[in-house]
């Protein structure tokens, strides 16, 4: 027997069908007895709709809850579609039991799947849960924000990817990058270019009054936005979307990242970190930095300082010069211990056209005034000697690196993984 629908067609429409034991209402086509259809499933005395309530129901409410409640052949689980129209309290909720997966709409309360209750409130918004996996995935790109946008009627006035609060804080960024980074280069500190131009790229990618908007027309329909309050098409507001399949985070106030155990960051290109008040990090055990090229650390005004309140300070160039240079006076203290210098071959002390030079065996003074020496002895005894205790420095290179972005191309074509120096 044929059941009618509220929507058929070729490949279309609607489908449902009574299941065995469901009270059916039957039609004739024609008044036809051999052309019956069944147009209705009813609810009975011992079969009750899914969110029943109103009079005498044990109900809280008068019946404002609709909505569509299946299960299934074991009655074991479910999935449903609950759409809630209490005054000022607006909520949708589209749920399946496998996982508990939900989406919660508007005003958010507590409610049994196999109840009309309307229970405690929750909070506001939207709610997306499941107990399995949750996947979030935008070929194009992904953006979240905080920002709050102005709506009109049933309407967003704003377009999707309307980043404009991020664009110009990321505008600032730049500004403060590019002018620490003068000031660095001027001091002759080691500078990242590759990193100050990855960090403009990005800008640029994704700002609409450069390359962050679409290139023309969208099927047929120009991709600009309106005048404020008005319909006529303004050609200097282009509609945004990002060059690139960004994943874009946009916070009003704080953002926040914490879990129990590890976390992983890493960039195949470059890493731009900017703050334009201060940044603290902090490490309950070690902290460490390591490089494969050069390190650099800058500081504009307030200096720098390198404290160790228990342990040693280390400062070494396994392979290179050492060189501590200061405009200013430059003082060396030991408070409870000694001072040792120690090299090799040569140490030199000079101040101004006086020096002492400390070379292999032999010790010779240099200067163009008086020589005075103070001290109420003067013995001179024989020659001697004593080992120079200098430990050999490490050295080596450290192993070739793998080339990331090789790694993924050749995964992507089934070709052999070579490795190389990045």
């Amino acid at each position: 027997m044929r059941v009618a629908e509220a929507v058929a067609g070729p490949n279309w429409g609607s489908t449902f069908t009574p299941r065995i034991g469901s009270e059916v209402l039957v039609d004739f086509i024609d008044n036809d007895i051999d052309r019956p259809v069944i147009v209705a499933c009813l609810f009975n005395g011992n079969d009750l709709p899914p969110f029943a309530a109103g009079v005498d129901s044990g109900r809280n409410h008068a019946g404002v809850i609709s909505g569509i409640h299946s299960h299934n052949l074991d009655a074991g689980g479910y999935n449903q579609w609950v759409v809630d129209d209490s005054t000022h309290q607006l909520r949708m909720r589209l749920a399946s039991s496998t996982a508990t997966s939900q989406l919660n709409l508007g005003h958010l309360i507590h409610q049994s799947p196999h109840s009309a209750q309307r229970g405690h409130y929750r909070g506001h918004g939207f709610e997306l849960r499941t107990d399995a996996w949750g996947s979030l995935r935008g070929g194009e790109g992904v953006f979240i924000s905080t920002q709050a946008r102005n709506h009109q009627g049933s309407g967003v006035q704003s377009t999707p990817l309307d980043s404009a609060e991020s664009v110009a804080q990321l505008n600032a960024a730049q500004t403060l990058t590019d002018t620490l980074t003068q000031a660095a280069t001027h001091h002759t500190a080691l500078v990242s270019a590759q990193a100050a131009q990855a960090q403009q790229q990005r800008l640029q990618a994704i700002a609409p009054q450069q390359q962050g908007h679409y290139p023309g027309d969208i099927n047929g329909q120009p991709a600009l936005k309106a005048h404020n309050a008005g319909r006529d098409l303004d050609n200097g507001q282009p509609v945004e979307r990002f060059q690139h399949p960004f994943i874009h985070l946009d916070s009003a106030a704080s953002m926040a990242w914490a879990t129990p155990n590890s976390t992983t960051v890493f960039a195949g290109g470059q890493l731009n970190w900017t703050t334009q008040a201060d940044s603290h990090w902090a490490a309950a055990n070690t902290a460490a930095s390591v490089s494969a090229h050069a390190t650099t650390l800058f500081t504009h005004q307030g200096g720098i300082q390198a404290i160790a309140a228990d342990g040693p300070v280390s400062l070494q160039a396994h392979t290179g010069p050492l060189d501590i240079l200061a405009d200013q006076a430059l003082t060396v203290t030991s408070v409870n211990g000694r001072i040792e210098i120690k090299a090799k071959d040569t140490i030199t002390l000079q101040a101004g056209q006086t020096a002492i030079t400390l070379d292999g065996g032999n010790i010779t003074f240099t200067c163009p005034g008086q020589f005075t020496v103070h001290a109420s002895r003067h013995p001179f005894e024989g020659g001697s000697r004593q080992a120079d205790g200098l430990n050999a420095l490490p050295t080596g290179v450290a192993p070739p690196l793998i080339c990331i972005p090789c790694l993924l191309k050749a995964a992507q074509q089934g070709t052999p993984i070579l490795t190389g120096v990045i």
